[in-house]
């Protein structure tokens, strides 16, 4: 497909979106409007001036911070927080977690994040350590 049928494409669906919500309008049905559709989908939509598109998730990445308790400003900031190469192991001899967090919806949030916008998490397979966590992890 070429930018132009994209573009084409869009405007019709955006079209007949309208015309949808207007009918719905007309026979009385009451329809609030609560954002676009990257509220809807919770993915932000930029396009940018080279015609490509940047993704982001602000809202879950949030979610993410408030329920692991890292949203505060007495936690460091790393722009790569481990090494690619690292390998998580089991922690058998660590502090136990202490469960201030559901630890697999943690990591349910942490996959949709990585398959939606941000597939450079990727690399940290913290599923394979559900079972025996640690603070190390």
């Amino acid at each position: 497909m070429f930018q132009r049928d994209i573009d084409t494409t869009t405007q019709l669906l955006y079209h007949e979106l309208d015309a949808i919500v207007s009918d719905m309008k007309q026979i009385g049905l009451k329809l609030p409007i609560e954002g676009g559709i990257d509220d809807f989908l919770g993915v932000n939509i930029e396009r940018r001036d080279d015609g490509t598109f940047h993704l982001t998730q602000p809202h879950l990445i949030d979610t993410i911070l408030k329920e692991m308790r890292l949203h505060s400003d007495n936690v460091s900031v790393k722009t790569t927080p481990a090494a690619v190469s690292a390998i998580l192991k089991r922690d058998s001899d660590g502090i136990a977690f202490d469960g201030h967090f559901n630890y697999r919806s943690i990591i349910g949030k942490l996959n949709f994040l990585e398959k939606n916008t941000r597939p450079d998490i990727c690399d940290f397979k913290l599923s394979t350590i559900v079972c025996r966590r640690s603070r190390l992890h």
